[in-house]
């Protein structure tokens, strides 16, 4: 028997895919027009300033930003190729490699930022209503547990 779906699940599903692209969009041109970054670069460079010093493993930079090792690593590659991050053995486990972000990678990130929060307040958040925000975040982050 084939599953079915109502018109109000699948108005839901495709507004969903529909502002989820629309959106992604947005992002990946505005980070073009102010740096010539990819949205996984910047995310990339995003996880690095967070962690600091101490860095990321790149098995779990690949795991947070849901990309492929091998796109991780070509993605990683440009942003080193630019002096923005490093890549080292790790001193816990040689077979290991940590990112770190750089001094000039933390300041391009820093100055990225501001144009992307406005990016992303104008087309999203300022979109949601406050009090539909906390329902739309735990719907969102209970599918996104369902398909890691």
């Amino acid at each position: 028997m084939a599953a079915t779906i109502t018109d109000e699940e699948f108005r839901a599903y495709a507004a969903l895919i529909a502002s989820s692209t629309l959106l992604q969009r947005s992002v990946e041109r505005n980070l073009r027009e102010q740096a010539d970054l990819t949205q996984v670069q910047f995310e990339i460079l995003m996880n690095l300033s967070i962690a600091g010093d101490a860095g990321i493993r790149m098995a779990q930079l690949a795991d947070a930003l849901i990309v492929s090792r091998s796109g991780l690593s070509y993605q990683v590659a440009q942003l080193e190729s630019r002096g923005w991050i490093i890549r080292e053995r790790s001193a816990d486990d040689e077979r290991g490699v940590v990112a770190r972000i750089t001094a000039a990678g933390e300041r391009m990130r820093r100055r990225v930022f501001a144009g992307h929060v406005d990016v992303v307040r104008k087309a999203f958040l300022d979109v949601v209503d406050p009090g539909e925000l906390a329902t739309l975040t735990a719907a969102l982050e209970r599918v996104v547990g369902q398909l890691r």
